[in-house]
């Protein structure tokens, strides 16, 4: 038994290892992830055979959760993610990477907060399921690698627990059959300055499909993607389909231009805060000012105004083809183009009565509406959607938003305030609009 003294908000979350560890203190909660496969911390299966592997956050205790990361780990010399199998619960993002010895891969998880707050969870929430396909025999071992855990709640203290899932794999078993099947083997190996996932040796049933995803790292770009030897370009993915042969693949990288800190010229943000990437990632785009030389008031309340203005920005300034049709709205104000431009292109509509409300605070819903017909107008895919009967106020959401609330929420574009509430009637700060706004640009543009 191992004993860590963790302090003020840091806690760590050991998700399904077989190894607990306590905190003796007074007062403490118990969290733990578990990491199982339909239900059970043990699988045994056949060469040729699916496990689905289910991640629960669990607690004992409600808490504000502010931040998690979790990187499921995986070796690929006996299990293959399968892909596309990846479904995750609303508010928690995903991602994939190769470690450095070539051989393990993880499965990313993690979460961070709208709000300074962070989010009162309740009761235990399934964050992710996946499945994982056996190809070669022998007992493999599914833990968790890196993990992470902070809350908004003071100087409490926390007790983590988590086992193993280990998977017993056979020449055939399980579903049965696995022996009968063809497999071929793509090669997909990645140079300095980045990754490929999956990679290495990754076996393919014959007929079956593979999509590779290229990452650059930070300040490096893609230079080239050759398959088989043949460049297909600096594509971002890359999909084999209808596979009949052994394939190669391969990314090289170069170098890119260093992205410049613009906060560090703001005294009032905090250097790491959760909302930093987003704020300067706005700045970095010319979307957002500051509210001063030196001040960027990252906590107080966006406007209807500056959030017209800021798309306004990001479609390039273009000029209104119409005058304001609103009557609290004045001609040479520095949202007044943008104002004009929003309403001739349907972006805004205001409250009737010629009023738009150009210093009100933009509310959750408000937000959704005019990021979605935003996105419409741009012909970005609109189709996603989600039920929202988890959250126990979307009674509170008016009619004419309910579509595009659900649309940004299957984005990830608004989250939940809570586990189970959407505050649609909520005011956003400057900071979470920076963070959304970076999401929207990377999801579509």
């Amino acid at each position: 038994m191992k004993r860590f003294t963790i302090t003020i908000i840091v806690c760590i979350l050991i998700f399904a290892l077989s190894i607990s560890t306590a905190l003796a203190v007074d007062n403490s909660r118990t969290y733990s992830f578990q990491l199982t496969s339909n239900g059970s911390s043990t699988a045994a299966i056949g060469v040729g055979d699916m496990i689905t592997v289910k991640f629960t956050l669990a607690a004992d205790n409600s808490y504000a959760l502010y931040a998690m990361q979790n990187e499921i780990k995986y070796d690929s010399r006996y299990l293959q993610y399968v892909d596309g199998s990846l479904s995750m619960t609303s508010g928690f993002n995903s991602g994939f990477r190769d470690m450095e010895d070539g051989i393990n891969k993880l499965v990313l998880m993690n979460y961070v907060s709208d709000t300074a707050e962070g989010e009162t969870i309740n009761s235990s929430v399934v964050v992710g399921t996946f499945q994982l396909k056996a190809i070669a025999n022998g007992t493999s071992t599914v833990s968790n690698e890196d993990y992470y855990c902070t809350t908004k709640t003071g100087a409490n203290n926390y007790t983590a627990t988590a086992s193993d899932l280990i998977v017993n794999i056979k020449s055939s078993g399980g579903g049965g059959g696995g022996s009968s099947v063809t497999y071929y083997t793509i090669n997909a190996s990645a140079g300095e300055g980045g990754s490929i996932s999956p990679s290495g040796s990754v076996s393919v049933a014959q007929d079956g499909s593979q999509t590779f995803t290229i990452n650059p790292n930070y300040r490096y770009i893609i230079e080239d993607v050759q398959v088989d030897g043949k460049s297909v370009g600096d594509v971002s993915t890359y999909a084999f389909s209808a596979v009949t042969a052994n394939h190669t693949i391969k990314a090289t990288f170069i170098a890119g231009e260093e992205e410049p800190n613009l906060t560090d010229q703001f005294t009032d943000l905090v250097p790491g805060a959760w909302y930093i990437n987003g704020i300067n990632y706005v700045l970095q785009a010319g979307l957002f000012n500051g509210t001063s030389a030196t001040r960027f008031s990252p906590d107080a309340n966006m406007t209807r105004s500056m959030l017209v203005t800021v798309l306004w920005r990001l479609d390039g300034t273009p000029d209104a083809t119409v005058d304001t049709i609103f009557n609290d709205v004045a001609d040479g104000l520095w949202y007044s183009d943008a104002i004009e431009w929003a309403a001739a292109n349907n972006i805004v509509n205001g409250y009737g009565n010629g009023r738009f409300g150009t210093n009100d605070s933009i509310t959750r819903e408000q937000m959704a509406v005019i990021l979605y017909n935003y996105a419409k107008i741009k012909g970005y895919d609109v189709s996603q959607t989600t039920s929202l009967s988890k959250y126990t106020d979307t009674g509170d959401i008016s009619d004419w938003a309910s579509t595009a609330m659900a649309w940004a929420n299957a984005t990830g574009l608004v989250n939940g305030r809570t586990a189970t509430t959407l505050a649609p009637g909520g005011t956003a700060t400057r900071a979470e609009v920076a963070t959304i706004l970076m999401r929207f640009i990377e999801y579509y543009v």
